[in-house]
Parts: structure tokens; C-alpha cells; sequence
């Protein structure tokens, strides 16, 4: 698979899931990021856009989210391991990164999550 790098917002589950990430806080941006990648493999946009800031629901096209979904569905149906990688402070906000491995492939991920106030403000998958 060609490297995959698409943004998804302004700033910007499913099967098997385990994490090394148990800082304080850790429960919203896990459970963050399990909602978008069960969205991502059940092809639900709706989900996808449900606890996003109205400027990330703005700015998520159907079009964009089928990409990614076509290019990754399937590798996420068949589970997935996160692991918390680090806290970036970039553009005033904390980003959260994760690798992603894809369970049966040699696949990975990179996944950066911006969350305000609970709701997730940027999500990158590269």
C-alpha cells in the first residue's frame, strides 16, 4: 500500500485493541480514537463526525472519508493495536500520537488526535 497521509479537519472499535498509553486523562483520547477507527471500519461517517467539533464536522467531506475508509476499511475490520507514542504541543494545542499496527499485515499507521474540550478538534492518519 502507498504511504497513506490524508488530513482530516482544520487542524487536524473495533476487534482486538490494547494500549500502552495509562496517563491520567488517558480514557477520552483512547476512547477518541477507538470511536473514529470503528467509524473508519464500518464505514459509518455519521459516527465518524459524531463527537467533533462543529469546525471538524465542517470540514470532513463524505469524498475524504471514503478515501480513507477505501484505503484502510479493511485493514481495521481486521483489528488493530495502538500504541500511545507522545503529547506534541503544536498551533497551541496537544497532540496526541499513536502507531497503529494492523493485526495480519505489515501495515502501520500514524495518527495524531487533537481533542478541545472532549471533542475531537483534528485527527491525521499517515
Amino acid at each position: 500500500m502507498k504511504t497513506l497521509s490524508i488530513i482530516l479537519g482544520c487542524l487536524l472499535s473495533f476487534g482486538v485493541i490494547t494500549t500502552v498509553y495509562a496517563e491520567s486523562g488517558a480514557e477520552t483520547e483512547q476512547a477518541s480514537l477507538t470511536q473514529l477507527m470503528t467509524a473508519i471500519s464500518q464505514d459509518d461517517y455519521e459516527a465518524f463526525l459524531s463527537n467533533g467539533t462543529q469546525v471538524f464536522k465542517n470540514s470532513i467531506t463524505r469524498k475524504s472519508f471514503n478515501q480513507v475508509t477505501s484505503q484502510l476499511g479493511d485493514l481495521a475490520r481486521k483489528g488493530y493495536s495502538p500504541e500511545y507514542l507522545s503529547e506534541l504541543f503544536q498551533s497551541g494545542n496537544v497532540v496526541h500520537v499513536w502507531k497503529i499496527s494492523y493485526t495480519g499485515s505489515k501495515e502501520q499507521s500514524l495518527v495524531k488526535l487533537v481533542l478541545i474540550d472532549g471533542k475531537v478538534a483534528g485527527f491525521w492518519i499517515l
